[in-house]
């Protein structure tokens, strides 16, 4: 039980989610020789993850942790993280034959880094540094290529074919 006056929180603990995730909605036309796509593609990449410390928690004084009740209450230090998500999605239509491949590309990412490495005084002088740093980029290219192939599958056809394979 929280005290009067006593304030309490709840942490929201869920998982985050990380790659590269599809949906697709296919729709049949009305001579069954054809599909339309509707594609979804989700891209998600963790980036950087602020991490907070604070004193928000009491334990002590019977109240369980967050305890209020009296008797010698401890703030003890809670660490909270708020990641921050990069988040890139896609829509786009695309009619296909039954049975036929479409290639959907051109998603490319660029990831870039900038290290520097020296003397650990002589790297901070104002034009004397120069000498006595390294400064290294780099840059890594990915491309992803998704092939999406639909099929019509019509279920009383279904049933005659494994009827007769029976």
């Amino acid at each position: 039980m929280i005290g009067p006056g006593a304030v309490g929180f709840t942490p929201i603990i869920q998982p985050f989610p990380t790659g590269t995730f599809m949906f697709v909605q296919g729709i049949i036309s009305a001579d069954r020789r054809y599909v339309r796509l509707n594609v979804f593609p989700f891209f998600f990449q963790l980036g950087e993850v602020f991490t907070y410390t604070t004193n928000l928690g009491a334990v002590g004084g019977g109240g369980g942790l967050l305890g209020g009740g009296g008797g010698g209450a401890q703030n003890t230090p809670v660490t909270l993280q708020f990641p921050i998500m990069a988040t890139t999605t896609v829509l786009t239509t695309v009619n296909v034959p039954d049975g036929g491949t479409v290639l959907l590309g051109g998603v490319k990412r660029v990831n870039e880094g900038r290290t520097e490495a020296g003397v650990p005084i002589l790297n901070k002088l104002p034009y004397v540094n120069r000498l006595f740093k390294n400064v290294g980029t780099g840059r890594e290219t990915q491309s992803l290529m998704i092939m999406v192939t639909p099929r019509i599958i019509i279920g009383e056809e279904e049933e005659e074919l494994q009827g007769a394979a029976l």
